[in-house]
């Protein structure tokens, strides 16, 4: 009757990539990575993907537009997020390079069914590049990231590992 609370979600860092910066906070572990929500980021660092002219800028709190979003990161383990249970049924891969923005992202993309992307899809194994001219951010690799599929102008399949 008077056993221990279960602990909650805990709160997980998070990169949200848009077509201009990175930026990277704390969020709450019940966060929700959807398209067309406002995501609180605190404390957060925003940098410039795009130029150096633009200095990096860290910020007690910011609030990320979820529709502005290339992708969300989330850092810590995938089986904690809110969105997992609904990610699990993404079972078909597409491998290759898929071209958002000005990003070019390298990985297994998971869709629900062949030929189908959802709005937000996640991808694994993530490797992700500007290919803007003059681009000095390094870009980065994770294990996982949900893309927004309203920025894919389209991708180049890997032959070699699709099934």
């Amino acid at each position: 009757m008077f056993g221990k609370k279960k602990a909650g979600p805990q709160p997980f860092v998070l990169q949200v990539l848009t077509t201009d910066y990175l930026i990277e906070g704390t969020v709450p572990g019940k966060t929700l990575l959807r398209l067309g929500l406002l995501i609180p980021l605190r404390p957060a660092q925003i940098q410039s993907t795009t130029t150096t002219a633009i200095p990096p800028q860290v910020l007690s709190e910011f609030m990320v537009l979820g529709d502005s979003v290339v992708a969300f990161i989330p850092g810590g383990k995938i089986e904690e997020l809110e969105e997992y249970i609904y990610w699990k049924e993404f079972k078909y891969p597409v491998l290759g390079g898929f071209y958002y923005g000005p990003y070019l992202i390298r990985g297994r993309m998971m869709t629900i069914m062949t030929g189908h992307f959802e709005p937000l899809n996640p991808i694994f194994d993530v490797n992700i590049t500007c290919q803007v001219p003059g681009s000095t951010w390094a870009g980065l690799h994770a294990p996982l990231a949900a893309v927004n599929t309203h920025w894919l102008h389209g991708y180049i399949p890997d032959q070699t590992n699709n099934p």
